[in-house]
């Protein structure tokens, strides 16, 4: 049974397995539900956005500098087109209109 901390809303901000003087006195039953604010769930959407774009530069590099010299094929070139793609939908996805309760994330293209 878990020791619970509470914001001036009530919401329970925090949870432990101990007592915390003055920080988790309460002590309940059950283990609640953990509050998470708007402003926390964006961040955590923004965060995981930002990695899997540098995810998809990491893809876009080398695809890109083949096309730069001319050198890619066009399985190639389709493949940076998609990847490119993701990277757009993924830099818009706090336009969607349930975000950040409800991300809608883009599919990660295959590799060719």
């Amino acid at each position: 049974m878990p020791y619970v901390q509470r914001d001036d809303a009530q919401n329970v901000i925090g949870i432990f397995a101990t007592l915390q003087a003055g920080y988790a006195e309460e002590y309940v039953e059950e283990e609640p539900e953990l509050f998470v604010s708007q402003q926390q769930k964006a961040e955590a959407a923004i965060s995981a956005r930002d990695r899997l774009l540098r995810h998809a530069s990491a893809k876009v590099a080398p695809l890109q500098y083949a096309a730069d010299v001319g050198e890619a094929s066009e399985a190639e070139l389709a493949t940076l087109n998609a990847w490119k793609r993701y990277s757009l939908d993924l830099s818009r996805i706090q336009n969607q209109a349930d975000f950040p309760n409800a991300v809608i994330w883009p599919e990660a293209p295959n590799d060719y």
